[in-house]
Protein backbone atom coordinates (compact mmCIF):
# COMPACT_ATOMS: atom_id res chain seq x y z
CA UNK A 1 0.00 0.00 0.00
CA UNK A 2 1.28 3.58 -0.97
CA UNK A 3 -0.75 5.15 2.16
CA UNK A 4 -1.43 4.28 5.31
CA UNK A 5 -4.75 5.79 5.42
CA UNK A 6 -6.90 2.40 6.19
CA UNK A 7 -4.52 1.05 8.81
CA UNK A 8 -4.60 1.08 12.08
CA UNK A 9 -1.51 3.95 13.63
CA UNK A 10 -0.14 1.86 15.69
CA UNK A 11 0.27 -1.32 12.74
CA UNK A 12 1.31 1.77 10.45
CA UNK A 13 5.26 1.41 11.78
CA UNK A 14 4.98 -2.47 10.51
CA UNK A 15 3.31 -1.76 7.33
CA UNK A 16 6.37 0.88 6.38
CA UNK A 17 8.99 -2.29 7.74
CA UNK A 18 7.43 -4.96 5.60
CA UNK A 19 7.73 -2.66 2.14
CA UNK A 20 11.52 -1.80 3.29
CA UNK A 21 11.73 -5.67 3.20
CA UNK A 22 10.08 -5.77 0.11
CA UNK A 23 11.60 -2.80 -1.81
CA UNK A 24 15.41 -4.80 -0.31
CA UNK A 25 14.35 -7.98 -1.63
CA UNK A 26 13.47 -6.39 -5.56
CA UNK A 27 17.04 -4.75 -5.32
CA UNK A 28 18.22 -8.14 -4.61
CA UNK A 29 16.66 -9.66 -7.20
CA UNK A 30 17.14 -7.00 -9.98
CA UNK A 31 21.02 -7.31 -9.26
CA UNK A 32 21.87 -3.50 -10.38
CA UNK A 33 24.62 -3.53 -7.70
CA UNK A 34 27.64 -5.76 -6.50
CA UNK A 35 25.40 -5.77 -3.16
CA UNK A 36 22.80 -4.11 -1.39
CA UNK A 37 22.91 -2.10 1.60
CA UNK A 38 19.75 -2.29 3.85
CA UNK A 39 20.03 0.81 5.67
CA UNK A 40 16.67 2.30 5.72
CA UNK A 41 15.61 -0.76 6.23
CA UNK A 42 17.79 -1.29 9.49
CA UNK A 43 16.80 2.08 10.53
CA UNK A 44 13.01 1.09 10.46
CA UNK A 45 13.82 -1.82 11.87
CA UNK A 46 15.76 -0.41 14.97
CA UNK A 47 12.46 1.97 15.44
CA UNK A 48 9.89 -0.82 15.16
CA UNK A 49 11.87 -3.02 17.86
CA UNK A 50 14.46 -0.67 19.35
CA UNK A 51 16.21 -3.50 21.59
CA UNK A 52 18.14 -3.66 17.90
CA UNK A 53 19.20 -0.07 18.27
CA UNK A 54 21.04 -0.98 21.88
CA UNK A 55 25.08 0.00 21.24
CA UNK A 56 28.11 -1.12 22.95
CA UNK A 57 29.13 1.41 26.00
CA UNK A 58 32.72 1.14 25.40
CA UNK A 59 32.84 1.31 21.43
CA UNK A 60 29.54 2.49 20.78
CA UNK A 61 28.83 0.28 17.78
CA UNK A 62 25.36 -1.19 17.41
CA UNK A 63 25.06 -4.45 19.98
CA UNK A 64 25.10 -7.59 18.22
CA UNK A 65 21.54 -9.47 18.12
CA UNK A 66 20.39 -12.40 18.39
CA UNK A 67 19.49 -13.94 14.60
CA UNK A 68 16.54 -16.31 16.58
CA UNK A 69 14.93 -13.16 17.80
CA UNK A 70 14.99 -10.65 14.95
CA UNK A 71 13.30 -13.84 12.80
CA UNK A 72 10.73 -14.21 15.84
CA UNK A 73 10.20 -9.77 15.47
CA UNK A 74 10.16 -9.84 11.41
CA UNK A 75 7.23 -12.85 11.78
CA UNK A 76 5.28 -10.59 14.15
CA UNK A 77 5.09 -7.70 11.84
CA UNK A 78 4.64 -10.26 8.80
CA UNK A 79 1.24 -11.54 10.85
CA UNK A 80 0.23 -7.79 11.60
CA UNK A 81 0.55 -6.64 7.78
CA UNK A 82 -0.65 -10.20 6.21
CA UNK A 83 -3.07 -11.61 9.11
CA UNK A 84 -3.68 -15.13 9.20
CA UNK A 85 -3.18 -15.37 4.97
CA UNK A 86 0.68 -15.18 6.51
CA UNK A 87 0.63 -17.30 10.08
CA UNK A 88 -1.25 -20.10 9.03
CA UNK A 89 1.09 -21.28 6.71
CA UNK A 90 3.73 -21.52 9.23
CA UNK A 91 1.26 -22.41 12.57
CA UNK A 92 1.41 -25.60 14.38
CA UNK A 93 -1.29 -26.63 16.42
CA UNK A 94 -0.85 -29.31 19.44
CA UNK A 95 -3.13 -32.15 21.73
CA UNK A 96 -1.68 -31.18 25.43
CA UNK A 97 -2.11 -34.42 27.88
CA UNK A 98 -1.36 -33.32 31.28
CA UNK A 99 -1.60 -35.86 33.67
CA UNK A 100 -0.49 -36.34 37.96
CA UNK A 101 1.88 -39.17 37.66
CA UNK A 102 1.14 -40.20 40.91
CA UNK A 103 -2.79 -39.67 40.22
CA UNK A 104 -4.06 -41.12 37.03
CA UNK A 105 -7.59 -39.43 37.74
CA UNK A 106 -6.05 -36.33 37.59
CA UNK A 107 -5.34 -35.44 33.86
CA UNK A 108 -6.46 -32.83 31.19
CA UNK A 109 -6.87 -32.55 28.03
CA UNK A 110 -6.67 -29.25 25.56
CA UNK A 111 -6.36 -28.43 21.96
CA UNK A 112 -6.23 -24.19 22.56
CA UNK A 113 -2.14 -24.56 22.19
CA UNK A 114 -0.08 -23.56 18.75
CA UNK A 115 3.08 -22.30 18.29
CA UNK A 116 4.91 -20.77 15.18
CA UNK A 117 8.15 -23.31 15.54
CA UNK A 118 9.45 -26.66 17.18
CA UNK A 119 12.21 -26.19 19.54
CA UNK A 120 14.93 -28.85 19.71
CA UNK A 121 16.95 -28.77 23.24
CA UNK A 122 19.91 -30.29 23.28
CA UNK A 123 21.11 -32.34 26.33
CA UNK A 124 24.30 -34.44 26.63
CA UNK A 125 22.60 -37.45 25.08
CA UNK A 126 20.98 -35.78 21.87
CA UNK A 127 22.61 -36.82 18.69
CA UNK A 128 19.33 -36.10 16.08
CA UNK A 129 17.39 -33.65 15.83
CA UNK A 130 14.49 -36.47 15.59
CA UNK A 131 15.12 -37.30 19.69
CA UNK A 132 15.31 -33.32 20.72
CA UNK A 133 11.85 -32.89 18.89
CA UNK A 134 10.64 -35.66 20.83
CA UNK A 135 12.02 -34.87 24.39
CA UNK A 136 11.34 -30.96 23.77
CA UNK A 137 7.68 -31.99 23.62
CA UNK A 138 7.36 -34.00 26.63
CA UNK A 139 8.38 -32.94 30.06
CA UNK A 140 8.03 -33.03 33.71
CA UNK A 141 6.66 -29.97 35.57
CA UNK A 142 5.74 -29.39 39.03
CA UNK A 143 2.23 -27.89 39.72
CA UNK A 144 -0.44 -27.96 42.27
CA UNK A 145 -2.94 -30.27 41.85
CA UNK A 146 -6.90 -29.08 41.49
CA UNK A 147 -8.00 -32.87 42.81
CA UNK A 148 -5.97 -33.14 46.27
CA UNK A 149 -4.63 -29.54 46.35
CA UNK A 150 -1.30 -30.40 47.02
CA UNK A 151 2.05 -30.13 44.88
CA UNK A 152 3.01 -33.03 42.13
CA UNK A 153 4.70 -33.69 39.39
CA UNK A 154 3.10 -33.69 36.21
CA UNK A 155 3.72 -35.48 32.65
CA UNK A 156 2.85 -32.92 29.97
CA UNK A 157 3.09 -34.47 26.49
CA UNK A 158 2.27 -32.29 23.54
CA UNK A 159 1.16 -34.19 20.13
CA UNK A 160 0.61 -31.90 16.43
CA UNK A 161 -2.82 -31.75 15.53
CA UNK A 162 -2.40 -29.43 12.63
CA UNK A 163 1.41 -29.43 10.65
CA UNK A 164 2.06 -26.28 8.84
CA UNK A 165 3.35 -25.90 5.56
CA UNK A 166 6.40 -24.44 6.11
CA UNK A 167 7.81 -26.13 9.65
CA UNK A 168 10.44 -23.65 11.55
CA UNK A 169 12.53 -25.33 14.18
CA UNK A 170 14.94 -23.89 16.46
CA UNK A 171 18.20 -25.60 18.14
CA UNK A 172 18.07 -24.32 21.56
CA UNK A 173 21.77 -23.52 21.62
CA UNK A 174 22.36 -20.33 23.34
CA UNK A 175 22.26 -20.80 27.67
CA UNK A 176 22.55 -18.21 30.18
CA UNK A 177 25.96 -18.69 32.26
CA UNK A 178 25.82 -16.98 35.58
CA UNK A 179 29.86 -16.97 35.95
CA UNK A 180 30.21 -14.80 32.79
CA UNK A 181 26.94 -13.27 32.56
CA UNK A 182 26.51 -14.22 28.76
CA UNK A 183 24.16 -16.52 26.29
CA UNK A 184 26.46 -19.25 26.40
CA UNK A 185 26.05 -21.80 23.36
CA UNK A 186 25.88 -25.48 23.42
CA UNK A 187 28.82 -26.51 20.62
CA UNK A 188 27.28 -30.18 20.79
CA UNK A 189 27.10 -31.49 17.44
CA UNK A 190 23.47 -32.58 16.16
CA UNK A 191 22.51 -33.80 12.87
CA UNK A 192 19.33 -33.30 11.07
CA UNK A 193 18.00 -34.93 7.54
CA UNK A 194 17.29 -33.44 4.13
CA UNK A 195 13.83 -34.80 4.20
CA UNK A 196 12.44 -34.81 7.33
CA UNK A 197 9.65 -37.13 8.56
CA UNK A 198 7.85 -35.90 12.24
CA UNK A 199 5.15 -38.66 11.71
CA UNK A 200 5.89 -39.94 15.51
CA UNK A 201 5.19 -36.29 16.64
CA UNK A 202 1.20 -36.56 15.67
CA UNK A 203 -1.66 -37.65 17.83
CA UNK A 204 -2.57 -41.67 16.61
CA UNK A 205 -5.36 -40.33 14.39
CA UNK A 206 -4.05 -37.80 12.89
CA UNK A 207 -0.89 -39.78 11.83
CA UNK A 208 -2.51 -42.52 10.08
CA UNK A 209 -4.10 -39.51 7.83
CA UNK A 210 -0.67 -38.45 7.01
CA UNK A 211 1.01 -41.25 6.50
CA UNK A 212 -1.18 -42.38 3.92
CA UNK A 213 -0.96 -38.64 2.12
CA UNK A 214 2.96 -39.36 2.68
CA UNK A 215 2.69 -42.72 1.03
CA UNK A 216 0.94 -41.60 -2.35
CA UNK A 217 3.41 -38.43 -2.38
CA UNK A 218 6.38 -40.85 -2.63
CA UNK A 219 5.10 -42.88 -5.04
CA UNK A 220 5.08 -39.46 -7.20
CA UNK A 221 8.35 -38.89 -6.15
CA UNK A 222 9.54 -42.00 -7.26
CA UNK A 223 8.28 -41.47 -10.17
CA UNK A 224 10.05 -38.07 -10.72
CA UNK A 225 13.52 -39.46 -9.49
CA UNK A 226 13.04 -42.22 -12.83
CA UNK A 227 12.49 -39.67 -15.23
CA UNK A 228 14.94 -37.23 -14.20
CA UNK A 229 17.44 -40.72 -14.86
CA UNK A 230 16.22 -41.18 -17.89
CA UNK A 231 16.36 -37.18 -18.93
CA UNK A 232 19.87 -37.53 -17.98
CA UNK A 233 20.79 -40.11 -20.34
CA UNK A 234 19.37 -38.80 -23.30
CA UNK A 235 21.83 -36.94 -24.85
CA UNK A 236 20.11 -34.23 -27.21
CA UNK A 237 22.55 -32.42 -29.68
CA UNK A 238 21.58 -28.95 -29.46
CA UNK A 239 21.50 -28.53 -33.55
CA UNK A 240 19.57 -31.71 -34.20
CA UNK A 241 16.20 -29.71 -34.78
CA UNK A 242 18.18 -27.54 -37.02
CA UNK A 243 18.10 -24.26 -34.87
CA UNK A 244 21.24 -22.67 -34.11
CA UNK A 245 20.72 -20.34 -30.53
CA UNK A 246 22.91 -18.01 -28.93
CA UNK A 247 24.38 -18.83 -25.32
CA UNK A 248 21.38 -16.40 -23.89
CA UNK A 249 18.59 -18.21 -26.41
CA UNK A 250 19.97 -21.84 -24.92
CA UNK A 251 19.68 -20.58 -21.25
CA UNK A 252 16.68 -18.95 -21.29
CA UNK A 253 15.24 -22.39 -23.32
CA UNK A 254 16.77 -24.69 -20.50
CA UNK A 255 15.27 -22.04 -17.89
CA UNK A 256 11.86 -22.44 -19.22
CA UNK A 257 12.37 -26.30 -19.84
CA UNK A 258 13.05 -26.79 -16.37
CA UNK A 259 9.62 -24.57 -14.95
CA UNK A 260 7.46 -26.52 -17.18
CA UNK A 261 9.02 -30.05 -15.53
CA UNK A 262 8.25 -28.29 -12.01
CA UNK A 263 4.92 -27.21 -12.37
CA UNK A 264 4.23 -30.66 -14.33
CA UNK A 265 5.52 -32.15 -10.88
CA UNK A 266 3.73 -30.04 -8.70
CA UNK A 267 0.58 -30.39 -10.06
CA UNK A 268 1.15 -34.59 -10.12
CA UNK A 269 1.80 -34.28 -6.38
CA UNK A 270 -1.16 -31.80 -5.73
CA UNK A 271 -3.50 -34.26 -7.24
CA UNK A 272 -3.04 -36.45 -3.90
CA UNK A 273 -3.48 -33.79 -1.85
CA UNK A 274 -6.35 -34.37 0.75
CA UNK A 275 -9.49 -32.40 0.26
CA UNK A 276 -10.17 -31.22 3.77
CA UNK A 277 -6.89 -29.64 4.07
CA UNK A 278 -7.19 -26.95 6.82
CA UNK A 279 -6.00 -23.27 5.56
CA UNK A 280 -1.77 -23.39 5.60
CA UNK A 281 -1.70 -27.28 6.13
CA UNK A 282 1.12 -29.40 4.97
CA UNK A 283 -1.23 -32.57 3.04
CA UNK A 284 1.39 -35.00 4.43
CA UNK A 285 4.05 -35.86 7.49
CA UNK A 286 7.43 -35.07 5.51
CA UNK A 287 8.93 -31.65 5.13
CA UNK A 288 11.90 -30.75 2.53
CA UNK A 289 14.71 -28.68 3.74
CA UNK A 290 15.21 -25.65 2.22
CA UNK A 291 16.92 -22.89 4.83
CA UNK A 292 19.25 -22.95 7.15
CA UNK A 293 20.74 -19.81 9.82
CA UNK A 294 23.66 -20.39 11.54
CA UNK A 295 25.73 -19.38 14.15
CA UNK A 296 29.92 -19.17 14.16
CA UNK A 297 31.00 -18.80 17.93
CA UNK A 298 30.86 -19.91 21.73
CA UNK A 299 27.98 -17.12 22.45
CA UNK A 300 25.52 -14.86 21.15
CA UNK A 301 26.99 -11.53 21.92
CA UNK A 302 29.72 -12.35 18.96
CA UNK A 303 30.50 -14.46 16.37
CA UNK A 304 28.68 -14.27 12.91
CA UNK A 305 25.85 -15.31 11.84
CA UNK A 306 25.08 -17.06 8.05
CA UNK A 307 22.49 -17.94 5.86
CA UNK A 308 22.17 -20.82 3.44
CA UNK A 309 19.35 -21.26 0.78
CA UNK A 310 18.70 -23.89 -1.43
CA UNK A 311 17.96 -23.19 -4.89
CA UNK A 312 14.99 -23.68 -6.85
CA UNK A 313 16.25 -25.18 -9.85
CA UNK A 314 18.34 -27.80 -8.34
CA UNK A 315 18.17 -29.79 -4.48
CA UNK A 316 21.75 -30.61 -4.86
CA UNK A 317 22.46 -26.62 -5.42
CA UNK A 318 22.96 -24.43 -2.32
CA UNK A 319 23.63 -20.47 -1.77
CA UNK A 320 25.38 -19.40 1.17
CA UNK A 321 25.04 -15.96 2.30
CA UNK A 322 27.78 -14.22 4.30
CA UNK A 323 26.82 -10.73 4.17
CA UNK A 324 27.37 -9.46 0.89
CA UNK A 325 29.19 -12.46 -0.20
CA UNK A 326 27.20 -14.82 -1.80
CA UNK A 327 28.79 -18.13 -3.00
CA UNK A 328 27.43 -21.65 -4.09
CA UNK A 329 28.16 -24.93 -2.18
CA UNK A 330 27.58 -28.50 -2.54
CA UNK A 331 24.69 -30.47 -0.68
CA UNK A 332 27.53 -32.47 0.97
CA UNK A 333 28.82 -29.12 2.65
CA UNK A 334 25.48 -28.96 4.86
CA UNK A 335 25.74 -31.54 6.33
CA UNK A 336 29.13 -29.79 8.30
CA UNK A 337 26.14 -27.50 9.98
CA UNK A 338 25.59 -30.03 12.80
CA UNK A 339 28.03 -28.22 15.54
CA UNK A 340 30.32 -29.60 17.16
CA UNK A 341 32.36 -26.88 17.55
CA UNK A 342 33.13 -23.33 17.51
CA UNK A 343 32.49 -23.22 13.71
CA UNK A 344 28.83 -22.67 12.00
CA UNK A 345 26.13 -24.62 13.60
CA UNK A 346 22.48 -24.82 12.63
CA UNK A 347 20.50 -22.72 14.88
CA UNK A 348 17.30 -22.37 12.93
CA UNK A 349 16.34 -25.28 10.16
CA UNK A 350 13.43 -23.88 7.79
CA UNK A 351 11.96 -27.13 6.53
CA UNK A 352 8.98 -27.08 3.11
CA UNK A 353 6.16 -29.45 3.03
CA UNK A 354 6.88 -32.10 0.53
CA UNK A 355 5.48 -31.79 -3.08
CA UNK A 356 4.26 -28.30 -2.18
Amino acid sequence: QSTFTSINPQDEIHHKLVQEIKRCFEGLKDKKFQSVMPLVLLNILRKTYPQFAERDPQSGFFKQQDAEELFTQLFHSLTVVFGDKFSENFKIKFRTTIKDKHNENDITIREDEDDFKLQCHISGSTNFLRNGLIDSLNEIIEKRSEITGNNSDFLVKKEIIKLPKFLTIQFVRFFWKRSSGKKSKILRKVTFPFQLDVSELLTSEYQQEKIKVREELRKIEKEKEEEERESKKRKVDPLSNGVVMTPKEEMETEKALQESKKQYWLNEFKKHFPNNLQQGENPSCVYDLVGIITHQGANSESGHYQAFIRADHDDNVWYKFNDDKVSIIEKDKIESLAGGGESDSALILLYKGFGL
